[in-house]
């Protein structure tokens, strides 16, 4: 249409706008905008409450015919674009989606210049157990390959020169990326420096292994000079090994309930039992002959003028051309009744025999032989004393020798009972098995 200009209104009436309904569009229904012959119904529909952009893809420009305009299509998609920046202020901005919230950018930022301010809230409102998920998705649109990261998270803060430095991260990435088979990384990183250079380091790593199931390696720290403090218990399924050499041979093992082993270089070295009181040192003497020595320190509380059994010694029945064996036993021990009450008596005593066993059908134990000590004189010794001790042993099978005390009291008021302590030194060769010392 051309401009009205100077012309007249009958002679211009197609350039004239109008609505086309009676009452001009004066109720809340909307209306079409024609030109003034009808002819032409334009993409602006009108009513007293309401206005509307008709037709597929009809666009509302601002400023001019740009990029700053807002547009819908028949799919039912509002598209508002701005040629260089939209910019929406108010005090809250409320976005309600029934499926979900799409936002395609390099960059998202969240600024605020309050004290400790920005706050970013995932929030689940739904009363079940399920929490809502942060989920970092990388889809290269071909095969995914092993090393491919899926998502990191950095940290950045100021240094002292007010650079902005990364002083942490955290970096997920594909391990394992066979099908059916997958397995994933998680590194914790943070920065290290050799006082010139400043790098990110990982220093604990979570590495699923593939072909394996309910296998996942940690690495903690990096470098042979880092430390790793554990601030409370630490436990270790039985059975498993503390490795002390990256893996190797050398290594702590609970082999049994309450029994403890020490390997070095693929060898036993030391065992220690429940008690905490029994340790073997092992080595290998070639040919499948074993030697070494078994220690421990027995304790109790037993009767004067009884021959009572202070320990047991046992071997492993064995067999094969390793069924053979030999050890010397011998004990420290000291004996008293009514220590440390001002009247007592105590003394000393040592003694050690020799056990030999021959395809365990029979066993053979030398004849012990006996040390006593009598310990200095306390006060009112007279009252309680212990005039004797002798020690014994008896083989009870081909396998078991048990070592006994009698402990002979004297004195005006003497105790029923008296205290023992022995250190028990068993040396062996021959034994494929360690022997054992069981306290009585």
């Amino acid at each position: 249409m051309a401009a009205l200009g100077s012309q007249t209104i009958a002679a211009s009436y197609e350039q004239l706008l109008h609505v086309d309904t009676d009452g001009g569009g004066a109720t809340t229904t909307l209306v079409p905008v024609k030109d003034g012959d009808n002819d032409t119904t334009f993409c602006l529909q009108l009513s007293t409450t309401k206005a509307m952009i008709e037709g597929n893809a009809s666009t509302l420009f601002f400023y001019d015919e740009g990029g700053e305009k807002i547009s819908a299509d028949n799919a039912g998609i509002l598209s508002i674009a701005g040629g260089a920046e939209i910019d929406i202020t108010t005090p809250t901005v409320d976005i309600n989606a029934s499926t979900a919230v799409t936002v395609d950018g390099p960059a998202t930022t969240f600024a605020s210049s309050t004290s400790a301010k920005p706050l970013v809230i995932i929030k689940n409102t739904t009363n079940d157990t399920t929490a809502p998920t942060l989920r970092f998705v990388m889809d290269k649109g071909s095969a995914g390959a092993d090393g491919d990261d899926c998502g990191t998270i950095e940290f950045y803060g100021d240094d002292a020169g007010q650079n902005q430095t990364a002083f942490a991260k955290i970096v997920a990435e594909v391990s394992e990326a066979d099908e059916t088979d997958e397995a994933g990384k998680l590194s914790f990183y943070v920065a290290e420096s050799d006082g010139t250079n400043t790098a990110l380091t990982a220093g604990l790593v979570l590495e699923g292994e593939h072909a394996t199931d309910g296998e996942i390696d940690v690495t903690i720290g990096a470098g042979a000079a880092s430390t790793t403090t554990i601030a409370g218990d630490v436990t270790i399924p039985a059975t498993k090994k503390l490795y002390l050499d990256a893996g190797g041979n050398t290594y702590l093992n609970e082999v049994a309930a309450d029994t403890v082993t020490l390997v070095t270089g693929g060898t036993e070295a030391i065992r220690t039992r429940s008690d905490q009181s029994t340790i073997t040192e092992l080595y290998d003497a070639g040919n499948n002959t074993n030697a070494g020595v078994v220690r421990k320190v027995v304790r109790g509380v037993y009767t004067h003028d009884s021959a009572d059994a202070i320990f047991t010694v046992t071997t492993v029945n064995e067999s094969g051309s390793g069924d053979y064996g030999v050890y010397s036993c011998k004990v420290h021990a000291v004996i008293g009744q009514c220590v440390n009450c001002g009247a007592g008596a105590a003394v000393g005593w040592q003694g050690m025999w020799s056990h030999y066993n021959v395809d365990n059908a029979g066993a053979t134990d030398a004849g012990l032989n006996e040390n006593e000590e009598t310990a200095p004189a306390g006060p009112n010794l007279s009252t309680t004393t212990i005039s004797a001790v002798t020690g014994s042993v008896a083989t009870t099978s081909a396998t078991v020798t048990t070592f006994s005390l009698d402990a002979t009291k004297g004195g005006s008021s003497p105790e029923s009972t008296y205290k023992c302590v022995a250190m028990v030194e068993l040396v062996y060769a021959g034994y494929l098995t360690p022997p054992t010392i069981t306290a009585a």
